[in-house]
């Protein structure tokens, strides 16, 4: 056959050849085992269609425009502190500030807290030290700070 490459008989290859090129002109579907199966249930064969996620806008240019904006006024600040003149004001914050942020927002305990847990858990493994009545009594002193 000069469509698959296959070898026939003569009399074989004039039926073949008709039913190969038909057969090598249309796309076969993908088989999809799960409507097979669901045929003789009452499963509905329909796909349930997932919402998109709406897409992020994108703020890169906000951000790219503050950061020049940063990069100038710093520039400014070491030329009036050279010069020896009156300081320009701050840039406005890129952040909004009812936002809540990470570092800043934990209570006066919780860095203490945070790294007597980084004790107890990493520096007990690296250097071998041993849990004393001391630390865990801050430790718990830290909890109820926090």
């Amino acid at each position: 056959c000069k469509i698959c490459g296959r070898r026939f008989f003569a009399k074989v290859l004039k039926k073949h050849t008709p039913i190969c090129q038909k057969s090598s002109i249309k796309k076969r579907k993908v088989f999809d085992s799960s409507r097979q199966r669901a045929e003789g249930t009452d499963i509905s064969t329909v796909k349930p269609l997932k919402p998109k996620p709406p897409k992020k806008q994108s703020n890169w240019r906000r951000k790219h425009e503050e950061f020049i904006s940063t990069i100038r006024a710093a520039k400014g600040l070491t030329q009036v502190m050279k010069e020896g003149g009156p300081l320009p004001p701050p840039p406005p914050p890129s952040y909004d500030p009812g936002e809540p942020r990470r570092r800043a927002c934990l209570p006066a305990g919780a860095t203490l807290y945070l790294y007597i847990v980084y004790i107890l858990l990493c520096k007990n493994k690296i250097f071998n030290v041993r849990v004393t009545s001391q630390i865990l009594l801050l430790f718990i002193f830290c909890w109820f700070l926090c």
